[in-house]
């Protein structure tokens, strides 16, 4: 009897121990599993913020490069968005989605402009620097999400969402216009056109092209006038060449706009528009463009300041896209002469004189009259008189001659219709009173290290 009890001790407590071992084999499963399952969720949500920051620094990325390569995401330039916009929100926000190995994400840049300060000024070009703060906000979706952006905005839905945050220096200009916005223009017709009347008498001059007068016409020689015709609002006697045209209707006298041409003086000296660079002049053929004097190499090459100082001193008329004006009568003692040359009052030319080209504009402007003393003259564009046209000595013109009042040469004048002349400017100014801005650069942290940082999200 004792004996049989003791084995039933042993065999119960043999089984109680493998209860107890079952249980902690069951437990420990448990906790392995439970272990698996944690640390597989922390890898997969790792994954996904790393995805959300890795779409943060796409965004970032982007916008930088946007604005290195002067692409704007409207149809305003970066200048305007820097030297126009919002301080706050000088750009509007830019989004993006990808699929990247079965990872969707989308990111918004948003934008703040801060510290901006007016850094010089040249002529009428002011220089601005600031700084561009950009936050990249990204965000993972699942599939169930359709649509990851809402406007400007990131949806609702996201598995992970993080955000960083850089800072570049941004350099713009701001340019500001002057005087009226007006574009006049007159069609030249005729080698000679006068106001009043016109006589041609004795002298070996040669008239190439058609001739206009706006009173009588008087032609002495068929030969003074070559290639051409004559037509008169008046009537026509003496020997014309070809057939007369009297009693045509009369065409007005252009005038020219000489407030619009001393804002035009005034701009080339000062560097303001047009002459700050990349301006075309209308209809110029071929096309040039007007010389950006608020650059100091264009301003020493032409000797703009120094002009500046001695508006009357014709050393100085050395650029062909210049307005030069002079205010009161003035004299011009020979030299090889560029640009458009306005004198408000009237103008006496001495000795061998060469004149370039006026390009649009007339090449000599005179309010008043034009003497031209003994020597030998040439140019090459439009004279325009708001007088008349009298002298001694050669001259010769390759462009036209327009006066209001008469023309009388004792020696020769010869004058070579240009017919590529077509349409001459009579007053301009592009400018308006219009500001513009350009960017100029953006200067980025030290490449050498991480040029964002991390920053909550909002």
């Amino acid at each position: 009897m004792t004996q049989r009890r003791r084995g039933t001790r042993q065999r119960g407590f043999a089984l109680l121990s493998v209860l107890i071992i079952s249980a902690i084999l069951v437990l420990s499963a448990f906790m392995f599993t439970a272990q698996l399952t944690a640390e597989s969720h922390i890898t997969k949500t790792d994954a996904m913020f790393k995805s959300a920051l890795s779409e943060a620094e796409s965004g970032l990325t982007t916008v930088l490069a946007m604005v290195q390569n002067g692409k704007s995401p409207d149809a305003m330039s970066w200048g305007d968005h820097f030297g126009n916009g919002s301080a706050a929100s000088p750009i509007p926000a830019i989004t993006g989605t990808s699929t990247d190995n079965g990872v969707r994400g989308a990111y918004v840049v948003t934008s703040t402009l801060t510290s901006p300060v007016k850094a010089d000024t040249v002529g009428a070009v002011e220089n601005w620097t600031g700084y561009l703060d950009l936050v990249a906000t990204a965000g993972v979706y699942p599939p169930a999400v359709t649509s990851m952006l809402s406007g400007s905005s990131l949806a609702s839905g996201y598995s992970a969402r993080r955000s960083i945050k850089t800072r570049a220096q941004i350099l713009w200009t701001k340019t500001t216009g002057t005087g009226t916005s007006s574009i006049t223009s007159f069609k030249v017709d005729y080698g000679v056109f006068t106001g009043g009347d016109l006589s041609i008498k004795g002298a070996a001059s040669e008239w190439h092209g058609n001739v206009y007068a706006g009173g009588n016409a008087y032609i002495q020689k068929t030969s003074s006038v070559v290639d051409g015709e004559v037509y008169a609002s008046g009537q026509i006697t003496g020997n014309p060449p070809g057939t007369p045209h009297p009693n045509v209707a009369k065409t007005p006298f252009p005038e020219m706009d000489i407030a619009s041409l001393r804002s035009m003086a005034q701009a080339y000296i000062a560097g303001a528009w047009p002459y700050n660079g990349g301006v075309a002049i209308p209809n110029s053929s071929p096309p040039t463009v007007y010389t950006n004097t608020s650059l100091a190499a264009n301003r020493t090459k032409y000797q703009v300041d120094l002009h500046a100082a001695d508006p009357t001193n014709t050393a100085y008329f050395l650029d062909p896209t210049a307005v030069y004006f002079v205010d009161g009568s003035m004299s011009m003692n020979g030299g090889n002469l560029q640009g458009t040359i306005v004198v408000n009052g009237d103008l006496r030319i001495n000795g061998n004189i060469t004149v370039g080209s006026g390009g649009t504009l007339p090449t000599i402007i005179a309010t008043g009259n034009i003497t031209k003393e003994n020597g030998c003259s040439s140019i090459n564009g439009i004279v325009y008189t708001g007088g008349s046209f009298t002298g001694n000595g050669t001259a010769s013109i390759t462009g036209a001659l327009i006066a209001r009042g008469t023309v009388n040469m004792k020696g020769t004048l010869d004058i070579y219709y240009n017919k590529a002349l077509g349409t001459i400017v009579t007053g301009e100014n592009p400018g308006g009173g219009t500001t513009t801005y350009g960017f100029s650069e953006m200067v980025l942290p030290d490449s050498s290290g991480r040029i964002w940082q991390e920053v909550t999200p909002n």
